[in-house]
């Protein structure tokens, strides 16, 4: 059984420290009540790169962040704790995207052209085999494990895309959206916060390219995301195909 760290405390060995900053959270206010603030928390690959361009017509503070960050909402205890929202998806669509996500960023890193100047190590040290749903699913349960001395499994768990989205979201403080029905998100950003959705574009999609051996509907492929993912699935009520 896969076993997925939950807390703060992961330490992704051998990084350079100087990947590691702190930004303010995303705080986002109503245009039609000042006084109506939420925490926003950008789970990765939940379309966050979309919704910051909308946000930031609002909300000029989320302009000038120089980095698109993700924080969960338990890391806001010392800040301020407002109410929160949150967008999640499928936990098999979303470990795909993932996947892609990485990839992308680890070709761009052997372009030279990396989005930080020091990328996590992740990006450079480990290369996922994805030749193959049975592959993938060999490689993670190799390193994903409860061994805890394997760095493979620390450096993959620990980073940010790779983090679970109950780690993120899991509070009865965070309203939860979700992925697949995006119109009623949509909805409760016109209506609570007076939001003019009309501008949202797609941007920062899953390319395929990375995945093209890759069937997502491919048992092997469900079962990792659903070993990875076992705690997604079961907060956020979405149904189990192999694991229960």
């Amino acid at each position: 059984m896969f076993v997925v760290p939950i807390g703060a405390d992961t330490v992704i060995p051998d990084c350079p420290s100087d990947i590691f900053f702190y930004i303010m959270p995303t705080k986002i206010v109503s245009s039609k009540n000042p006084e109506l603030k939420f925490w926003w928390i950008k789970i990765p690959r939940t379309a966050t790169y979309a919704y910051s361009r909308l946000f930031g017509l609002y909300n000029s503070e989320l302009l000038q962040q120089p980095k698109h960050t993700h924080e969960a909402y338990w890391q806001l205890k010392d800040i301020e704790m407002l109410p929160a929202f949150t967008v999640v998806r499928n936990p098999v669509d979303r470990f795909f995207s993932v996947l892609s996500h990485y990839l992308h960023l680890q070709e761009r890193c052997k372009q030279g052209n990396c989005i930080y100047e020091s990328p996590p190590c992740i990006w450079h040290s480990i290369n996922i085999p994805t030749d193959s749903e049975q592959s993938l699913y060999e490689f993670f349960s190799e390193h994903c494990t409860s061994n805890i001395a394997d760095a493979k499994s620390q450096m993959i768990l620990s980073d940010t895309i790779f983090r679970t989205q109950t780690w993120y979201a899991y509070h009865p403080k965070v309203k939860i959206f979700r992925y697949e029905n995006i119109t009623e998100f949509n909805d409760w950003l016109s209506i609570a916060l007076g939001y003019d959705v009309s501008p949202l574009q797609r941007v920062n999609e899953t390319q395929p390219k990375f995945l093209h051996n890759i069937d997502k509907r491919h048992p092997a492929f469900i079962k990792t995301a659903e070993y990875l993912y076992n705690i997604d699935f079961k907060t956020f009520n979405y149904p189990l195909q192999y694991l229960t």
